[in-house]
């Protein structure tokens, strides 16, 4: 079976941390290997569809991700904690949301020149009570671009851009004033995402 490593290391020197008014130092640390590991994979389901004529192709396709319930993706021990003596039972957990993604495309092919335009999703299955997902990002993506063909070459020229946006949390105020805490579990702010892919490719027929 599947096997893993879990740390933790929490910190603090000059802070409030429990907002009680008293700045407090405090040190929590453990390291467990040999853990048993776990992974679940969502029930998936895609479909796709295409059209095509004589000099243009249609494409669609679609495909759903079922929900994960939350679960234990390492089976740590409770332990001591240095700080305070309490027993802490750590957790590592995984769980995410149904999501459904999707996507369609042109492609015109001349006996010379051609072209494409596509458009697709990546939403993403995050769920706040995950403690290893990374990002929340729900993506956009578009692509398009030419092709031009001769005797025996063909040359394609690309260009896609993908753009999303995102709220976190920001825990840490890294340009604190006078009236504000550097820590405050409720700061949050907006991240936004965006991506340009320039693609060149060309085919020879020797």
């Amino acid at each position: 079976y599947d096997q893993g490593r879990g740390t933790r290391n929490s910190t603090h020197i000059g802070m409030d941390v429990d907002d009680d008014g008293e700045v407090e130092d405090g040190f929590t640390a453990m390291d467990q290997e040999d853990v048993s590991a776990n992974y679940h994979s969502p029930l998936s389901v895609g479909l796709g569809a295409g059209y095509y004529f004589e000099k243009l192709n249609i494409v669609a396709s679609a495909e759903w991700f079922d929900a994960v319930d939350s679960y234990d993706v390492l089976e740590l021990v409770p332990f001591v904690s240095q700080e305070t003596g309490d027993v802490i039972t750590p957790q590592l957990k995984h769980q995410s949301k149904s999501v459904l993604n999707y996507g369609a495309g042109l492609e015109y092919k001349g006996k010379k020149y051609g072209g494409y335009l596509s458009f697709s999703t990546d939403f993403s299955s995050f769920e706040p009570e995950s403690d290893i997902s990374v990002t929340s990002f729900d993506l956009y993506n578009i692509n398009f671009g030419a092709t031009v063909a001769f005797t025996r070459t063909k040359f394609m020229l690309g260009l896609g851009y993908t753009w999303g946006s995102n709220t976190i949390d920001q825990p840490i105020n890294l340009n604190p004033d006078e009236n504000s805490q550097i820590v405050n579990p409720e700061d949050q702010v907006e991240l936004v995402y965006s991506r340009y892919t320039f693609m060149f490719g060309f085919t020879v027929n020797l």
